[in-house]
């Protein structure tokens, strides 16, 4: 009966309506935080259902979504993600995780978003007078340990750079992640990301894009479909956001095979998201398709893994 409860909570906790899921409008604070290529997500696997993470993310993707992930990830290893992002953004990111010192986990991560061939101009006119490129940067080193055999806890600290132009800023900011393991295939877990102090940007400061989420990660014991299921669901606020949720669903067949599907409620822009993840051995490879509204194009993402035993 006790698990029947809080598969029920669950599935409540899923179908709850979010404010605005029916009809967006934009906040109040939008526009306050700078920074904004720290809210991109990163990874086939997590974008591929709708950027949820925060109790889901097993693989060295952790050390953007939850650091207190790292010690449940069963292999040590590095990725490589590339993403095509909307009107020829492009973001990069190399991570890993491994264990330390005894019982401390350690993740790190390298993130280079760029912006290019931004039109320079002075006044209207049919052609710009140039072009500049824009450039976000950031590295960052994450850890996670067990206190209980259900609770873990992870911190995570980056430096952030930004140059657009000839201009520039930096700064540096921390994440703070927990997780609680309620039973054996239910996991909740909470994160504070991208805590720090204003960045400058020649004469204007500007907030760093502080979010908060709670999220949950389930598991069924029996097989569906002569596979495996893993439902997640996340609420995440940030500082010029309103409350927003994401769910996704992934299945495995025989670990080699991860058809996945998202879904993200009370965006302006995305709802849908689709992928899949192939495993063979100690190789890995993600791929997610997110659809975006107003013309802006689709965006596509491509992760490869290597794991060590």
């Amino acid at each position: 009966m006790k698990k029947i409860i809080i598969l029920l909570i669950f599935l409540m906790l899923t179908i709850l309506p979010i404010s605005g899921a029916s009809g967006y409008s934009i906040p109040s604070s939008a526009g306050e935080s700078g920074l904004a290529f720290l809210k991109v997500g990163i990874g086939g696997r997590n974008l591929a259902m709708a950027d949820a993470g925060v109790a889901s993310a097993y693989d060295a993707t952790a050390v953007y979504y939850n650091p207190a992930l790292l010690p449940a990830v069963e292999s040590r290893g590095l990725f490589f993600s590339y993403h095509n992002f909307i009107q020829d953004i492009n973001q990069q990111y190399v991570g890993g995780n491994f264990q330390w010192l005894g019982s401390n986990y350690f993740g790190f991560g390298i993130n280079l978003f760029t912006v290019p061939d931004i039109e320079r101009r002075t006044s209207p006119t049919a052609q710009p007078l140039s072009q500049f490129d824009s450039r976000d940067f950031s590295i960052g080193l994450s850890w996670g340990r067990y206190f209980t055999d259900k609770l873990s806890i992870g911190l995570g600290a980056k430096m952030v750079y930004e140059k657009i132009d000839v201009e520039d800023l930096s700064g540096y900011a921390a994440d703070f992640g927990m997780t609680y393991n309620i039973m054996h295939n239910l996991r909740a877990a909470a994160v504070a990301k991208n805590v720090g102090p204003q960045v400058k940007f020649i004469e204007e400061e500007f907030d760093l894009p502080r979010e908060f989420r709670l999220g949950f990660a389930y598991s069924p014991e029996k097989e569906l479909l002569s596979g495996h299921w893993l439902a997640i669901f996340d609420l995440s606020k940030s500082i010029d956001s309103d409350l927003r949720g994401l769910l996704g669903a992934e299945y495995s067949y025989n670990d080699i095979l991860f058809p996945r599907i998202g879904y993200a409620f009370n965006y302006s822009d995305k709802n849908i998201s689709a992928g899949f993840g192939l495993r063979y051995q100690l190789y890995s490879f993600d791929y997610a398709f997110t659809p975006y509204s107003s013309d802006l194009g689709n965006s596509h993402h491509l992760t490869v893994g290597v794991w060590f035993k």
